[in-house]
């Protein structure tokens, strides 16, 4: 698991429009059905799980502070991800890309204006693994499945509230990315998610990149 954090304080303010996974309460997000339908990697609903991250984390903050959804901010995290997925890197600074080089060039360029701009990134395991053991896989109607090599078990994979649940617990352990998460400066937020495409050579277990993006 990686994880990282960063702040930038700019000029002005913008509001962005809500769509329909935004439209509930993150308490009532979570009762709906498709929030707890399992996350298969091969067919996975990414705008579901950025909305789950979304809410799993308007959850940590008082209800009078709850983020209001940023789709523009949503645009540059998910560039963001995107870009780290498919360039090979893990970072708030994007080297191979000048134009989106930091937090706020990407909000900046997706026309999410702000006074502040924070960042969290990480990189989260999909499944529901916990600790350091051997692992196993094997391709079955075309798609990998995992096991645990001491007992055969499968690594059972997880639903939509699970990893956004898993990911915001990894956040909220960090200082500094808890201090994003509840910084009341902070009065909107995107996420963006980009599945890391390991070729299973090495028996890599699946993961998730996920960007916070915040502004307020």
């Amino acid at each position: 698991m990686k994880y990282s954090v960063h702040v930038f304080i700019f000029l002005a303010a913008f509001s962005s429009p809500a769509q329909n996974y935004y439209s509930t309460s993150s308490m009532k997000f979570f009762e709906i059905g498709l929030a707890n339908d399992t996350a298969k990697l091969e067919s996975l609903n990414m705008e579901l799980l950025q909305a789950a991250i979304f809410h799993a984390t308007n959850l940590e903050r008082p209800k009078k502070r709850q983020f209001k959804y940023g789709k523009n901010l949503e645009k540059g995290a998910s560039f963001h991800s995107t870009e780290m997925e498919t360039k090979g890197f893990f970072s708030h600074i994007n080297r191979k890309n000048k134009k989106y080089k930091t937090p706020f060039h990407r909000a900046e360029k997706f026309n999410a204006k702000y006074l502040i701009v924070g960042e969290n990134i990480l990189e989260e395991i999909a499944l529901d693994y916990k600790d350091n053991s051997v692992y196993d896989s094997e391709l079955e109607n075309g798609r990998y499945v995992f096991y645990h090599h001491n007992n055969g078990e499968i690594v059972r994979e997880l639903t939509y509230k699970e990893i956004a649940v898993k990911m915001v617990d990894s956040w909220m352990k960090s200082p500094g990315h808890k201090a994003n998460i509840l910084n009341k400066e902070y009065t909107h937020l995107g996420v963006g998610v980009a599945i890391k495409k390991n070729p299973y050579a090495t028996d890599d277990l699946p993961t998730v990149l996920a960007t916070q993006l915040f502004g307020g």
